[in-house]
């Protein structure tokens, strides 16, 4: 479809729109999703809101129970939660900060999640240090952790 002319009525909304989307920051219009190899191999994503650029620090959110929230590639909760932190990340990210909310590994989804000792095992630690990593390499801020029950 062609660009809309000066004479056409579509004109002012489409330069309207251009200007103002040309101003927001990136994560105004969507979170983006991180993604590392989990030390199984597996994709382990975590879901980022917040501009890493001006961020104060990072902030890794860790949800409690099975850890299963199921982010897809394009950034969407799958699983239907109530989790605090998923509820408040947007507070955080308000005050400064960007938000990772680490998923569970693509193959600890089923079953127990991280329950049965893998939420305290050196493998998930590991896990999670490469998500710090690839977040500290975002912006060389501080990575503050944070965890629910």
């Amino acid at each position: 479809m062609p660009a809309p002319s000066r004479n056409s009525p579509l004109f002012p909304v489409t330069f309207l729109l251009l200007a103002i989307t040309a101003h927001l920051p990136a994560y105004a219009l969507a979170d983006n999703v991180l993604q590392v190899r989990s030390q199984s191999g597996a994709k382990l994503r975590t879901l980022l809101t917040g501009d890493p650029g001006s961020a104060r620090a990072n902030i890794m959110l860790l949800v409690g129970g099975k850890g299963i929230l199921k982010i897809s590639g394009k950034g969407q909760l799958k699983k239907k939660t109530d989790n605090f932190l998923v509820r408040t990340r947007d507070l955080f990210v308000s005050a400064g900060f960007l938000t990772a909310l680490v998923d569970a590994p693509l193959d600890r989804r089923g079953g127990n999640g991280l329950l049965g000792g893998f939420r305290a095992s050196t493998e998930h630690a590991k896990d999670l240090a490469k998500v710090a990593r690839k977040l500290n390499a975002l912006n060389g801020k501080p990575v503050i952790v944070i965890a629910a029950r």
